[in-house]
């Protein structure tokens, strides 16, 4: 039988140093996003960090909260125990089957793995099922709200005849009924990122969700989350990742119109919080 995408990813993440490594570049630096999630963990907390790869964010963390770090694989905690100290622990799990009891974390957070996680339900799922009454959920992840903005795990799929026209009209129809059904979710996956099709890794080739914010939001207020904060654009210039056709329809004063505002207001990074009744 072949293996599903979630074996096949497993596997590309705990054989794949390169990844943690491009990671942990990437991440030393502190960057605004998560210095600001920073402020929303009160001191003292027990903090867990579903997907924390090599864990630079539990270096910060954990100077004045318990951090636990979660990941799959076994390389990127190897590479997280670095930072060892006595508030700082990281274990190989499972996203969708946390081994932890129902209400026992102050504060779950995570940072750019919420793309990487199938089932992405099933996740958000069980972090809000760990998170204690009052307890915080704090998300950083990449967003495609923008109907111009392509994961670059579908670069093979974009270049098949009519790709991108396809992607855009399915966009397009789900922020369409994002927009005007107040139920709707879609969990859009991914099932054959290119870095499964030719085994070379480039950032975020790896991405398996299609990430809203609309509807990310949408699902935690279903669940009874209040939202405390969210991202949301304070300048509507073009985007990095769109196409020369959305630069130039940006860049028309449409663009600077109420409608068109409200509907672009979260093509930026996914940055939520929000607080468990």
């Amino acid at each position: 039988m072949k293996p599903s995408t979630r074996d096949q990813l497993f596997k590309f993440w705990n054989t794949t140093q390169c990844y943690f490594e491009l990671a942990r570049e990437a991440n030393l630096t502190l960057t605004p996003e998560r210095e600001k999630a920073l402020t929303y963990i009160p001191e003292g907390s027990l903090v867990l960090d579903v997907g924390c790869g090599s864990a630079e964010m539990g270096a910060h963390v954990s100077k004045s909260s318990k951090y636990i770090g979660i990941d799959i694989s076994l390389l990127g905690i190897q590479m997280a125990r670095t930072y060892q100290n006595n508030h700082f622990h990281v274990l190989v799990g499972d996203a969708a089957f946390l081994p932890f009891l129902e209400g026992s974390c102050d504060v779950v957070i995570s940072t750019h793995s919420l793309e990487h996680f199938l089932p992405p339900q099933q996740v958000l799922d069980q972090m809000i099922h760990v998170l204690k009454p009052k307890g915080r959920l704090v998300l950083i992840a990449d967003n495609f709200d923008c109907i111009f903005k392509q994961p670059p795990s579908l670069k093979y799929a974009l270049k098949r005849p009519f790709g991108k026209a396809r992607y855009l009209i399915r966009q397009l129809f789900k922020q369409v009924g994002l927009t005007l059904s107040s139920k709707a979710t879609y969990f859009e996956t991914i099932s054959r990122p290119s870095v499964l099709i030719d085994g070379a890794y480039t950032a975020d080739t790896d991405t398996v969700y299609v990430v809203s914010t609309r509807e990310v939001i949408r699902y935690l207020r279903s669940q009874d989350l209040r939202i405390m904060y969210t991202a949301q654009r304070t300048r509507y210039d073009p985007m990095p990742g769109q196409d020369r056709w959305a630069d130039r329809f940006i860049k028309n004063p449409l663009r600077r119109s109420r409608l068109f505002r409200a509907i672009s207001k979260y093509w930026i990074d996914l940055f939520i919080v929000a607080e468990k009744p």
